[in-house]
């Protein structure tokens, strides 16, 4: 078993949460999900400040085996790709 934790910056934490609800795992609470090969915990979403704003900040953890936890990142990190102008 593996573990990675990802910060997420610039969204908030319910918007991440309706993403793996859309996955149609297991809720197993409000901060866990289950896939099967692999899990993930939301933490409770916290605030960055840069100079003078504030953006959402929440932790993700991944758990499960290492060749389910690329795919899986990667598709979160598609679902919340951003970019400024």
């Amino acid at each position: 078993m593996e573990t990675q934790t990802l910060e997420m910056r610039g969204m908030k934490r319910s918007a991440i949460v309706d993403y793996f609800i859309s996955l149609g795992g297991n809720r197993l609470d409000e901060h866990n999900f289950d896939y099967g090969d692999w899990s993930v915990h939301i933490a409770n979403q916290g605030m960055i400040k840069y100079r003078v704003i504030e953006v959402p900040s929440t932790k993700i953890t991944f758990t499960g085996h290492s060749s389910a936890l690329p795919p899986a990142i990667h598709n979160l990190r598609m679902q919340f790709l951003s970019a400024g102008g």
